[in-house]
């Protein structure tokens, strides 16, 4: 059969001598998206079984790696395909009955972005890369006190996908300090698509199947058919490498570094949302049992997502009060010309 596409199958890995990836933060990252109602897309993820046998002697065998710690990954599935016990804790990787490894497959796409998204990244890995991160320009427009149209029209970009980029950004931060991810500053990709308002005056996209980075966007021609609408050929943030998160041995570097705190523009659905989430995960509400009872999660990375999902959901609500967060990021409106600016309970009621 001719195959159209290949989806990604991760396991959790997490060995001295591997990256660490867990499937859980893969799986929850589109689960939390979905709640949430981001604008980032987040690839579709479905937890995923295969015969432990026929991944070791079909896949791992097989397998050279692209790297020492990508090598020593394949090692260890064969190892512990023999073994399951070898690889501790075992839970993490098997079903119950140890006749099956447990994973998320995934639908990831787009391209990797350059500088003016993931940064130069000259400094460390970890913190130091978080916080010169923040110092791109979408990201400095969010930490900005002062009127959306201000922040945006004082920027090198387009000012439309400026507030796509910023609304995104911030939503990345709030999901990355709820999964105490670990690495994400490098792994953000794009994928192309122009936007226009119809005749009803509804918004339109289509996506763009090309790869090619922003230096080369002149390479990209309006269609013939979208022509008298006028659109605007914007970048969509995807983030699809989500795996080094729910898991306390991870650097929450998103936490370390205030990204958060730092917001000073959000979406006022999005943030709707989050704080309607807390308040149901600090009464144990029906959210709550079914993220402790429908998706496989172990009772640490429960109490990390239920923690830090309170935890973000305070300190915006702080900056709210304190009058330091406008909720003006409502890129749809701004496509249209029209004021973006909301009033928002600071207790998202």
């Amino acid at each position: 059969k001719n195959i159209e596409r290949l989806y990604k199958f991760k396991t959790t890995m997490n060995q001295s001598v591997t990256s660490g990836t867990t499937s859980a933060s893969i799986w929850m990252y589109y689960k939390l998206s979905l709640y949430l109602d981001t604008l980032v897309e987040v690839p579709v993820a479905v937890l995923r079984t295969v015969d432990k046998d026929i991944l070791s002697k079909r896949v791992a065998s097989r397998a050279r790696g692209m790297g020492a710690m990508n090598r020593s990954a394949w090692d260890w599935i064969t190892r512990s395909a023999a073994n399951p016990s070898s690889y501790v804790p075992t839970d993490d990787l098997f079903t119950a009955d140890r006749q099956q490894f447990y994973g998320t497959l995934l639908d990831d796409k787009g391209a990797r972005y350059g500088v003016e998204i993931n940064g130069p990244r000259r400094a460390a890995w970890g913190a130091p890369q978080s916080v010169e991160f923040q110092t791109t320009p979408a990201f400095s427009a969010l930490r900005t006190d002062a009127p959306l149209n201000d922040v945006v029209r004082a920027a090198r970009y387009p000012a439309v996908q400026m507030v796509y980029w910023m609304r995104e950004l911030s939503e990345i931060a709030v999901m990355d300090h709820i999964f105490s991810q670990q690495d994400r500053v490098g792994n953000i990709d794009f994928v192309w698509k122009w936007y226009w308002v119809d005749a009803e005056g509804k918004i339109q996209d289509r996506r763009v199947k090309t790869k090619v980075g922003r230096d080369k966007i002149n390479q990209i021609e309006m269609p013939d058919d979208i022509k008298a609408f006028k659109p605007v050929l914007l970048q969509r943030t995807w983030i699809g490498d989500n795996d080094a998160g729910m898991a306390r041995r991870y650097a929450n570097f998103a936490k370390k570094t205030n990204m958060v705190a730092n917001l000073r523009h959000f979406n006022a659905k999005v943030y709707k949302n989050l704080q309607a989430l807390a308040r149901d995960l600090q009464m144990n509400g029906p959210m709550a049992k079914n993220l402790k009872s429908n998706y496989g999660l172990n009772a640490g990375q429960y109490k990390l997502l239920s923690e830090n999902t309170i935890e973000v959901a305070t300190i915006l609500r702080n900056n709210c009060v304190e009058g330091k967060l406008r909720f003006d990021l409502n890129q749809g409106d701004f496509l249209k010309g029209q004021p973006t600016l909301e009033k928002v309970s600071c207790d998202g009621n």
